[in-house]
């Protein structure tokens, strides 16, 4: 009926006959693609001009054919390279995988399978059999001019979501762009990775492609720690009280693709410990925790709790350290009022001075999947790494806001990085919402003092992190000693160890608060030390930094300087939609058949009103027709029998 159809009369030059396959070569061309004359192949099922006939598609056989031989339809580092070098090199027919990717969605070519890629049979020696035929009865095929290594991180296609512009509501920042090597070429914040990270992969997997940037690791023991502490024009400070500094807004987009691990979803969430977070300058006993700490994105994997929690923020400051988070209070938003006094319901502690703060003793608080859960009504019981799967797979709009007095995170899900709304340091949080951000973190403190014991205060007995001992009255937390961003990516565990996982960051605007002229130095602060300014260190790193502690601050200019990298930013960066997998110029029938299925795009439109995704849903695949098995004494084969009703 297609055929015949008068508005489908045109595509009838443009059809082509694509035939997956992993058969011999000698097999194709004498038995499978050999016309039906003098008796016929020895086996008819295996003709094509014989099965096409026998379903009643005859006037099929003259169409032109092109064979795919490919295993699965993904970009795995092997598979992607083997493909595109068979785009170049001498191989009969076009295969699948060099147009595939020009048309089909993101997740179609990653489903979390291996691929045995493109391969051809081999020419075995006389008297020689193969171990097994995937491996040596086949070879690679060889490129016919020099590719990239498709199997390194910097060659893996860019997200199908982030080939746009990007805007902001924040239209202009007050900082420089962050999509630079430059802004990050300093590894402070590395201590995390101490016991996690084996392979350090930051200089080798930054990235900046149009306006987003990404680090990537491709198994459980690479990670990577990037900062903003060397370059003083990156650093910032929150509003100060008594002054007339604005508050501080940033503003950016984010996606983790974990599509490597498909439905494993517990394993990215035991493992995944990448973040988005910021600590300020200094050493010593002045240095972390005692400037504070802004837990902006983290996904918390397992640690030592058997299960990983997901998507989180938070604070940290000088009596807290590392856990546990700081400055929440059960205000609705991270926690709802405990239904005991003994604040049991919540797994948290009260404050010894009513000033509402809360002491944790469990992660109970309110994760990112929960606060998305809760924005869609969602308000069933679930663990929390189960709902971590709304914060993965999607372009995700943070905005952040720090006053004098709270620091509060709002994020939206599946947003548009072209079309953000507006949003002004007056804009409430019921507006927010109403434009589908969710709030995912409220904290509380004296931020714009240069030393706040609010939380010390709320909680005296419990021992300062900062090696002062119980609050002394001298010096709690100071939030002033120039904040600078640190983006790392690490895994807790070495489970789904081969599988790959890509954070990608846009550009970060900033207006309000102050810049690195707008510190504020610790009440105590020794005479001749400018502890604003300090760089702690990070001699914990040595293990595992790539080139040692002396590289610290130079890794990205040395891997610059090596290998001359067209993807580190900066003013020269690829414009956005411009990115060199995409540069690979298709064979002719590639052409052919990218053409002919936006054509047939097209005429399913004219003729059904809807788009061809649409349709994708409503229709099932055609079954095949319903013949009786064909053993026949000769040629030419019987009439085709009627088509199935």
């Amino acid at each position: 009926a297609l055929w015949d159809s008068p508005s489908l009369v045109a595509l009838r030059g443009r059809l082509v006959i694509a035939v997956q396959t992993y058969s011999e070569g000698d097999f194709l061309r004498g038995v499978f693609f050999s016309p039906v004359v003098n008796g016929g192949p020895a086996i008819p099922q295996s003709n094509l001009q014989h099965v096409l006939t026998r379903a009643g598609l005859a006037h099929l056989v003259a169409l032109p054919r092109i064979v795919t031989e490919i295993g699965d339809l993904n970009h795995r580092p092997t598979a992607i390279s083997r493909q595109l070098q068979a785009c170049l090199g001498p191989y009969e027919g076009a295969p699948v995988g060099c147009f595939w990717s020009s048309f089909i969605d993101h997740e179609w070519l990653a489903p979390p399978w291996d691929s045995n890629g493109i391969f051809r049979l081999a020419k075995l020696p006389p008297g020689t059999e193969p171990r097994t035929r995937f491996t040596s009865s086949k070879e690679w095929i060889e490129p016919s001019r020099p590719l990239p290594d498709r199997s390194s991180p910097r060659q893996w296609p860019w997200h199908r979501k982030l080939r746009t512009g990007v805007r902001f509501a924040i239209a202009k920042s007050e900082w420089p762009s962050f999509l630079d090597w430059r802004a990050w070429d300093s590894c402070q914040g590395c201590l995390s990775g101490d016991g996690l990270v084996k392979e350090d992969v930051a200089a080798s997997t930054f990235q900046v492609m149009g306006d987003w940037m990404r680090l990537s690791s491709s198994s459980g023991k690479q990670g990577a720690t990037l900062s903003t502490a060397n370059k003083a024009e990156f650093w910032f400070n929150p509003p100060r009280a008594g002054t007339a500094d604005r508050p501080l807004e940033m503003e950016f987009y984010m996606l983790l693709d974990s599509a490597d691990f498909g439905r494993a979803h517990s394993d990215v969430v035991n493992a995944n410990w990448a973040s988005l977070w910021a600590f300020p300058h200094g050493m010593g006993d002045f240095g972390w925790p005692s400037g504070g700490e802004l837990d902006l994105v983290e996904w918390l994997p397992e640690f030592d709790t058997g299960s990983g929690f997901g998507l989180a923020s938070g604070m940290h400051n000088a009596i807290t350290g590392a856990y546990p988070p700081c400055c929440m209070k059960e205000d609705g938003v991270m926690y709802e009022p405990d239904a005991h006094s003994d604040g049991s319901s919540n797994g948290v502690k009260h404050a010894e001075d009513r000033s509402g703060f809360v002491w944790p003793y469990s992660s109970s608080f309110r994760f990112w999947g929960e606060h998305f859960d809760r924005l869609a009504g969602d308000m069933t019981k679930k663990p929390t790494w189960q709902r971590d799967a709304s914060t993965q797979n999607t372009v995700m709009h943070v905005y952040v806001r720090m006053s004098t007095t709270e620091l509060n995170v709002f994020a939206k899900r599946e947003a548009d990085p072209t079309s953000p709304p507006a949003i002004l340091p007056n804009t409430t949080e019921g507006e927010l919402r109403r434009l589908g951000y969710a709030q995912t973190f409220r904290g509380y403190g004296d931020l714009g003092s240069n030393n706040d014991c609010s939380f010390h205060a709320a909680f005296p007995a419990e021992l300062a992190k900062s090696n002062h001992g119980p609050f002394d009255g001298r010096r709690c937390t100071n939030w002033h000693q120039n904040f600078f961003f640190v983006w790392t990516m690490a895994r807790q565990s070495t489970r789904g160890d081969q599988r790959k996982l890509l954070f990608y960051l846009s550009d970060i605007h900033m207006r309000g608060g102050g810049k690195s002229g707008a510190a504020v130095p610790p009440i105590d602060q020794p005479r001749g030390r400018s502890v604003a300014t300090e760089l702690d260190s990070v001699k914990k790193c040595e293990s595992f930094l790539d080139g040692g502690l002396t590289s610290c601050y130079t890794r990205l200019a040395k891997y610059f300087e090596r290998h001359k990298p067209a993807d580190y930013g900066g003013a020269g960066r690829p414009r956005a939609g411009h990115y060199p997998i995409d540069a690979i110029e298709p064979k002719a029938t590639q052409r052919l058949v990218k053409e002919a299925y936006l054509a047939s795009q097209q005429v399913h439109q004219r003729v059904t009103g809807t788009t061809s995704s649409a349709l994708s849903h409503q229709c099932s695949p055609p079954r095949p027709p319903s013949t009786p098995p064909y053993s026949p004494p000769g040629y030419p084969p019987p009439p085709p029998s009627p088509p199935p009703p």
